[in-house]
């Protein structure tokens, strides 16, 4: 039984922990922070997850413990193009499947995931920021956020720049709710996603615009939100505070050195438009845990720079094409030049009459890229 320290009890670290104790590892978790105080009622502060994530996540056993007003399906994704005419909707019906996806308030999945930790007698120290000492061990997993103090202070580089945009966070409810569908305006503005809740007609909504909402007044942004949904949902009323925080991108150079690996937003941060982030540190989990129940039928131990490699070439591949393809619709969808926004109007028009191309666009976003 080898010994793993994680440090960072986030749904990365957490599932990533489960995973490899149920595989027979001796598991070790570390958090900065005090643990988490679980709330009641609505939050909006929720995760987008695909086919590939939910599979997961049901082999933990974790969805038998999330309440059903935690969690709500959704079978259609509509895409609207607000500087133009462009409109695509994508339905679960083409890939012949019950849903495209899960919106999961985030602290009930993780207070879910601590349940099952505890009952596998997985150990968390809790208010225990990362120390060299706990790389004392066969495999140390930094899971500790996109500040990683970990991958600092191993000297591990990033590539990162920041967007310009801040999220602005909250939850609305509609007046003309269509239920089970999730949706996007794309536009100069930004990106702006609203996304079903287990309550009808309310939606968590992220809007990643070049200005900071929070420093707006509460009817300014519910006038902003409505003129730029365009009455799609009838008018809509902001229900909760908001939140706003900085975005930017950021990838890891390296996802491994000895003895060491990064998942998560410790190895890569990209732009939150397509609902992606969570569900590459949930495959990055997945990921090294599999490769450490292979290394064993391989006769390879822990620490293993084979392990490693492998799981780096098959994390870091699929993190990059996410990111390269959520930065070209950063740039495609937030220009502000005519010739383009007819461009790509005429693009998603083209799309949505082209059944085999959404296909494609939904197969990757529900199972990722490999």
């Amino acid at each position: 039984m080898s010994q793993i320290n994680i440090v960072g009890a986030g749904l990365s670290g957490l599932s990533f922990a489960i995973k490899a104790r149920l595989g027979g590892e001796n598991v070790t978790l570390f958090d900065k922070s005090a643990p988490p105080i679980i709330t009641s009622g609505l939050s909006s502060n929720v995760i987008s997850i695909n086919k590939r994530s939910a599979r997961f996540l049901k082999s933990l056993g974790v969805f038998d413990r999330l309440e059903d007003s935690s969690r709500t399906n959704f079978q259609e994704i509509v895409v609207n193009d607000s500087d133009g005419i462009g409109r695509v909707k994508f339905s679960s019906k083409a890939l012949q499947e019950d849903y495209l996806g899960f919106i999961i308030e985030a602290d009930a999945l993780r207070y879910a995931m601590l349940e099952i930790a505890k009952s596998l007698d997985i150990h968390i120290f809790w208010q225990y920021p990362f120390a060299l000492d706990l790389l004392k061990c066969d495999l140390f997993v930094g899971a500790d956020g996109p500040n990683s103090a970990a991958r600092q202070a191993l000297g591990m580089k990033t590539l990162q720049y920041p967007y310009a945009q801040s999220a602005n966070v909250c939850i609305v409810e509609a007046t003309r709710p269509i239920e089970g569908a999730a949706f996007q305006w794309f536009g100069k503005e930004g990106p702006l996603a609203l996304l079903p809740l287990s309550q009808s007609g309310r939606y968590a909504v992220i809007w990643s615009s070049p200005q900071d909402f929070g420093m707006q007044p509460d009817d300014y942004f519910e006038k902003e939100i409505n003129r730029r949904t365009r009455g799609d949902l009838g008018k809509l009323e902001v229900s909760t505070k908001r939140r706003c925080f900085p975005l930017q991108q950021k990838h890891a150079l390296k996802y491994v050195v000895d003895g060491v690996a990064l998942i998560g937003d410790s190895a890569h941060t990209i732009h939150p438009l397509a609902g992606q982030g969570g569900n590459l540190g949930l495959a990055d989990a997945e990921v090294l845990a599999d490769e450490i129940s292979l290394s064993k039928i391989e006769g390879l131990g822990l620490p293993n720079k084979k392990i490693l490699r492998r799981y780096q070439r098959k994390r870091r591949s699929e993190a990059l094409m996410f990111g390269l393809t959520m930065e070209a619709f950063h740039r495609f969808y937030g220009s502000p030049n005519p010739g383009v926004q007819l461009v790509r109007s005429l693009g998603m028009n083209h799309v949505q009459e082209n059944d085999h191309l959404k296909r494609i666009a939904m197969s990757i976003a529900a199972y990722g890229f490999f």
